[in-house]
């Protein structure tokens, strides 16, 4: 396995454990540090967040807001399905097939950001960031 932007290697693999399942109740929460900043979170697959923004978008009333929502809809089922066949040949592992290539990217839903003097609540609750931009993290949400 290997992880690339120096990311955190157990935060990747923490990461690739919850994009690789089909349960849409998986989540975790956690608290990151990116710069300067604390995002407090729970941590869901890729797929839940990509659906959840495609959720947002048809609540939108924007232009464009419908086509931007199906491409969000057919990322989260394309995700889940990637999901849902990890989920079905986990005990079929082979040892010479390649190492999937672990994540760059986190998904937070109920996402909270905190500053020094505010926190501030996301649209939706979702955040997204680069895994190679996190300096530390922890289990739990940090509640100021």
């Amino acid at each position: 396995m290997t992880t690339s932007n120096d990311a955190d290697l157990l935060l990747a693999v923490l990461v690739q454990a919850s994009n690789s399942s089909a349960d849409p109740d998986t989540s975790v929460s956690i608290t990151l540090t990116v710069g300067g900043l604390v995002v407090c979170g729970d941590l869901v697959p890729a797929w839940v967040w990509l659906r959840e923004v495609r959720g947002l978008l048809v609540e939108g009333s924007g232009t464009g807001a419908d086509g931007m929502a199906h491409v969000f809809g057919m990322l989260a089922d394309d995700a889940l399905g990637d999901a849902l066949i990890r989920d079905a040949t986990d005990s079929l592992e082979d040892e010479d097939a390649p190492a999937q290539a672990l994540p760059t990217t986190i998904h937070l839903a109920r996402a909270v950001v905190l500053g020094a003097h505010h926190h501030q609540e996301l649209a939706g609750g979702l955040w997204r960031g680069r895994l190679s931009h996190v300096t530390g993290w922890t289990f739990g949400r940090f509640e100021p």
